[in-house]
C-alpha cells in the first residue's frame, strides 16, 4: 500500500467553499459571541509523524509554537444572486433552497499587496479592491465579509502564507511565461486541425534570424476579431427608441500578428484562430469575416488553437517590448483581458484625429491616405493589420515633415463637405 504524507506547506491556499444551499450559507453569515464564524486567519502546522495537517483559529498571542505557520485571506471569489424566484429547486438531500447560477456573476475580492499601495494607512495593511467585471473600486473588510442575505455565495477563498507575498524585494516585474525557445516551440506547434489540408496564410518567425523585442523587431502589426456567444437584450420604448439591458459577449475568435520591420515586413507571423469552447450564438462574418465551421475543431481549415496558447504568445510579446500597431487596439486587448502597457500601443484611431473630433474608421482612411478600398465586402486581419501598419509608415512621414495637422484638417473638411461618403472619395481618386 502506498501512503502521501504531507510534508510542507504551500505558499497559497485555496479553498472550495462548496456551498450548495441556503442552509450552507448561513454559516459564512453566522457569529458567535459577536464574531464572524468565518476566519479571515488561522494557522497550520504538519504532523510528519502522522502525516496529518493541524489547524487553529486564534489571535497572535495564542499561538505559542512557532511550528504554526500563519495564513491570511487574500481573495475571495463570490458568486452575486440578482434575482431569485419565489419557486426555487428543492434540495432532495437537505430539503432546503439550492443555489443556483441563474441570473448571477461572478466577482472577485482581491488584498492588493502594500507596496502596490500610496496612502500610508494602506501600506501598512494592504487594500482591498473589488473586482467586477472590468469595473474595479476599493472596498473594506466589511464588504468582504458581508453576505446581503443570499445574494453573495462565496465560492473560492485564497489564503497566503504571512511574508509569501513579499515582492518588494524582488521587484514588480514579473518573470515571463515563456522562453525564447518556448515562445518558437510553442509558435511551431501542429494546430488543433493538423492532419487536413490548411489555408497557408502566416510564415512563422525564423528562431535565429528574427527575435521579437526591443533588441531584434519591435514593431508589429495586429488585428483581433470577435464572435458572439449571445445576443444584445433591448427594451424597446413607446417612441422608438432603445435601451440596451445586457451587451452581447464576445470572445476571441482570431488574432493576427504581422512583421512591422525586416525583409519580411507586413509578411503575418501569427494567424491564430481560437477554438470555440461554447456554443456561438453569431459569427458576426460582416465585421469578423469569419464563417461558420472556423472555429470547429471537425471542420476549420484554418491554424486552429487554444485560447491559452494564443494568449501565451501575445503576452511573450508584450513581455519582450514589442510595440503593437493596430486600429481600435484598446478595446481589443480589453476584450482579449491582456494587459499592454500604453507606450507598447500605437493605435492608429488615436494617430489620426483631432482634439474634441470623431474618430475615423479604418476604411476611410486606407481610402484617404492609402488610396485602398478595404473591408467591402468583409474583414479580414491580415489586411487589417498591415493597413495599420502602412498607415503608421505615413504618420511617420506626416509628422516628420510638418505637415500632420494640415492633413489631418484636410481630412475633416472632405468628409464633412462630402457626408463621410467613400464612394466620391474613390470615384476623385
Amino acid at each position: 500500500t502506498q501512503k502521501r504524507i504531507v510534508s510542507s506547506l504551500p505558499n497559497v491556499l485555496a479553498i472550495n467553499c462548496n456551498v450548495k444551499n441556503l442552509q450552507q450559507l448561513k454559516f459564512f453569515s453566522s457569529t458567535q459571541n459577536g464574531t464572524p464564524w468565518f476566519k479571515t486567519k488561522f494557522y497550520l502546522k504538519t504532523d510528519k509523524a502522522k502525516g496529518h495537517i493541524l489547524a487553529m483559529s486564534g489571535d497572535d498571542g495564542q499561538v505559542d509554537d512557532d511550528q504554526w505557520t500563519e495564513y491570511d485571506l487574500i481573495s475571495m471569489i463570490s458568486m452575486l444572486i440578482d434575482e431569485r424566484g419565489k419557486n426555487d429547486y428543492i434540495d432532495p438531500d437537505t430539503n432546503v433552497d439550492s443555489i443556483t447560477d441563474t441570473d448571477a456573476h461572478f466577482v472577485a475580492h482581491v488584498k492588493v499587496h502594500p507596496v502596490y499601495n500610496t496612502a500610508d494607512a494602506a501600506r501598512k495593511e494592504g487594500k482591498w479592491m473589488l473586482f467586477n467585471d472590468f469595473c474595479v473600486t476599493p472596498t473594506d473588510m466589511k464588504d468582504v465579509m458581508q453576505m446581503y442575505g443570499h445574494k453573495k455565495v462565496p465560492c473560492m477563498l485564497f489564503f497566503a502564507k504571512t511574508g509569501s507575498q513579499d515582492v518588494a524585494k524582488k521587484g514588480l516585474k514579473s518573470t515571463p511565461d515563456l522562453t525564447k525557445d518556448g515562445f518558437h516551440s510553442l509558435c511551431g506547434e501542429k494546430p488543433l486541425t493538423y492532419g487536413r489540408q490548411l489555408k497557408n496564410t502566416f510564415t512563422s518567425l525564423n528562431p535565429k534570424t528574427e527575435s521579437p523585442g526591443v533588441t531584434g523587431m519591435k514593431i508589429v502589426g495586429i488585428d483581433c476579431e470577435f464572435v458572439a456567444l449571445s445576443k444584445t437584450d433591448k427594451q424597446l420604448h413607446p417612441d422608438g427608441s432603445e435601451t440596451i439591458l445586457k451587451n452581447a459577449r464576445l470572445v476571441l475568435a482570431r488574432v493576427s500578428v504581422v512583421r512591422g520591420q525586416g525583409p519580411l515586413k507586413n509578411v503575418c507571423f501569427i494567424d491564430d484562430y481560437v477554438r470555440a469552447v461554447e456554443p456561438v450564438y453569431d459569427y458576426l462574418t460582416r465585421y469578423s469575416g469569419l464563417l461558420e465551421g472556423d472555429l470547429d475543431v471537425g471542420r476549420s481549415k484554418h491554424h486552429l488553437t487554444t485560447l491559452k496558447k494564443t494568449y501565451m504568445k501575445l503576452r511573450y510579446l508584450v513581455d519582450q517590448g514589442c510595440h503593437f500597431v493596430g486600429h481600435g487596439l484598446k478595446n481589443d486587448f480589453k476584450m482579449i483581458n491582456i494587459t499592454v502597457p500604453p507606450d507598447q500601443i500605437i493605435d492608429t484611431v488615436e494617430l489620426f484625429r483631432l482634439a474634441h473630433q470623431r474618430y475615423f474608421s479604418l476604411r476611410f482612411l486606407a481610402a484617404y491616405l492609402l488610396k485602398k478600398d478595404i473591408q467591402g465586402v468583409t474583414h479580414d486581419s491580415i489586411e487589417d493589420a498591415n493597413i495599420a501598419l502602412e498607415l503608421y509608415d505615413v504618420y511617420c512621414e506626416l509628422k516628420e515633415s510638418g505637415t500632420l495637422k494640415a492633413k489631418l484638417q484636410e481630412m475633416y473638411k472632405w468628409g464633412r463637405e462630402n457626408k463621410w461618403d467613400l464612394e466620391k472619395l474613390s470615384t476623385e481618386g
